[in-house]
């Protein structure tokens, strides 16, 4: 019998997305590290694959499970300001999804406070009442 790799579904998706916001909101995970997982989404890299099936196994939430695994050689991050970073890969992501230019897209992720999830539900419902 032929095994299946395992995939991420939409839902799983969203999640990891979501996750990866409450993380970057808390400014407890170096913006690397929130990068390297953002990229290991995009790939579908099977060591994201195997973390969001772990946590779900484990019955934990997945933003803590991705906290600790994150953190295990990485000393924390301690936010010290209230400033609103904006990641360019969002940028560009919102610009290729949207077909905005790069000032509209900074412009929707300054008022999600950086937070790409937010950001596209933002623009989404925006369209809808367009």
């Amino acid at each position: 019998m032929m095994q299946h790799e395992p995939r991420l579904s939409q839902i799983d998706v969203m999640y990891v997305l979501r996750s990866l916001s409450v993380l970057k909101r808390r400014g407890v995970v170096p913006r690397s590290k929130l990068q390297e997982y953002k990229d290991m989404l995009i790939a579908r890299h099977p060591a994201l694959v195997a973390m969001v099936h772990e946590a779900a196994r484990a019955n934990q939430d997945l933003a803590e499970y991705l906290l600790a695994q994150s953190t295990r050689d990485v000393p924390v991050v301690v936010p010290t300001h209230e400033a609103v970073a904006i990641d360019a890969l969002d940028v560009s992501i919102l610009r290729a999804q949207f077909g905005m230019d790069e000032a509209e897209a900074i412009r929707v992720l300054v008022e999600s406070r950086g937070d790409f999830v937010t950001a596209i539900l933002a623009v989404d419902a925006a369209r809808d009442t367009d």
